[in-house]
């Protein structure tokens, strides 16, 4: 990196170290406002309501097709199939679900910003480091840095399941301790590109050899598997 690029990434370092700590309640409202913003633009990218989807299976009639063991099982999102009983289509429904905690997020974030235009002159009137009042803002900052995080996740799921590429991964055996959380998978995409990774087992039945994956169709390496999904959920349709 340049000297010059160096000096200006400081100054520019130094003067937001100033302001935090001259006008704390002013990057308490910056970051509010961001929160607020990620909540509110997820939810106009998620679409409405629950969804059907479905996904095709492999088609009995493929000559070339290996045929497996007649007592062959397959669990997918738990419900076990015979693999030569496996029906065209595997019919699903995917819901939103922990609204209340981005709703809950949503609003800690607008109190946040409503205490900052409510107290005296409180984007002009400099607060003295070490008062109370001063650390109740500091404390604020630190909750919105924190709460950004799933907020974050929220945005990031809604624009994933806004029009995703839905297919089944194969579930892997982990070999550590962390096998009950940590599940491996990987799937192939619609142009048959080979993809996959680690993600926390949040939800949704435990034993799977194969659950729903959801993908960018354009970068497949974004992904999400069904039982990593923290603020949505994929069900068996009614007639799946």
């Amino acid at each position: 990196m340049r000297p010059a690029a160096i000096a200006i990434i400081g100054f520019i370092s130094l003067v937001v170290v100033l302001v935090f700590v001259a006008y704390v309640q002013l990057i308490l409202l910056c970051l509010a406002a961001i929160v607020c913003l990620v909540v509110v633009l997820g939810f106009s990218r998620d679409g409405p309501g629950p969804r059907n989807f479905w996904i095709a299976t492999a088609r009995k009639s493929e000559a070339d097709a290996p045929v497996p063991p007649p007592n062959t099982i397959v669990k997918i999102e738990g419900r076990t199939f015979s693999v030569l009983d496996l029906p065209e289509r595997l019919q699903f429904t995917v819901s939103r679900r922990n609204l209340h905690l981005v709703v809950a997020i949503a609003l800690i974030a607008l109190g946040a910003a409503i205490t900052c235009l409510v107290v005296t002159d409180p984007l002009k009137q400099q607060i003295e480091p070490a008062t109370p009042r001063y650390f109740e803002f500091y404390g604020l900052c630190y909750l919105m840095v924190i709460l950004l995080f799933p907020a974050l996740a929220w945005f990031s799921e809604c624009t994933l399941m806004r029009i995703p590429a839905i297919t089944l991964a194969n579930i892997g055996e982990r070999n550590d301790g962390l096998r009950v959380l940590w599940i491996a998978y990987q799937f192939t995409d619609p142009s048959g590109g080979y993809y996959g990774g680690t993600t926390m087992n949040l939800v949704g039945p435990k034993g799977d050899q194969l659950k729903v994956v959801f993908c960018n169709p354009g970068n497949p390496s974004l992904n999400k598997l069904s039982c990593g999904l923290l603020f949505h959920k994929v069900e068996w349709a009614e007639d799946g």
